[in-house]
């Protein structure tokens, strides 16, 4: 049934997508009870979608719930619970609680160095956030601080994903919000090779 929700989902058929994916949560609460951390992963991957689909209160209790069976299961330091941090983080953005989404980017970019490493792009996601969500608090200092860490840290390896790519545009917005121009355009230059 989940399959099925994935496959909806990414045919934009979100109604199918949303109801299959309830079914196979129901279902994976008995298939999963004695595996919570299955459960957690199913529950987080349920919240992204509906994050996808902006229903961002609903993803916001499903990825709640998956986080505190991550943490009372053990599982806190896993790259399934890493994500889930990264994209309850961004839930907290969109609903303007940045305090609360810079928590959860905080716990989650160590997990993420030290399970993929500094040039994956989940770890590149979440600096990106960081780096968004001070901006929207209005510190354009610490959000260059973490856009610029982006650019120090990615190896060759890692400088011809999109993530990454789109970690560049969000750099370049704030180089153009700081009066830095001339950067900005070198910077978004860059961005731009890497969509190609």
């Amino acid at each position: 049934m989940n399959n099925l929700a994935v496959c909806y989902a990414k045919s934009n058929n979100m109604a199918k997508a949303d109801v299959m994916s309830k079914a196979a949560l129901k279902a994976g609460k008995k298939i999963y009870a004695n595996n919570k951390y299955a459960y957690a992963v199913m529950l987080a991957n349920y919240s992204s979608r509906l994050a996808n689909m902006r229903a961002n209160s609903q993803a916001a209790q499903y990825a709640d719930e998956a986080m505190e069976l991550f943490r009372s299961e053990g599982h806190s330091n896993t790259l399934a619970f890493a994500k889930l941090l990264v994209n309850r983080g961004v839930i907290y953005t969109v609903q303007e609680k940045y305090d609360n989404s810079i928590s959860l980017l905080d716990e989650a970019l160590p997990l993420l160095q030290t399970i993929v490493g500094t040039t994956h792009p989940d770890y590149i996601r979440c600096v990106s956030e960081l780096s968004l969500v001070y901006r929207k608090k209005g510190d354009l200092e610490k959000a260059e601080e973490y856009s610029n860490l982006i650019s120090r840290q990615v190896v060759t390896e890692g400088a011809n994903n999109a993530k990454y790519a789109h970690a560049l545009s969000k750099q370049a917005d704030l180089q153009t919000a700081a009066g830095n121009y001339r950067q900005a355009m070198e910077t978004q230059s860059a961005a731009l090779k890497i969509f190609r």
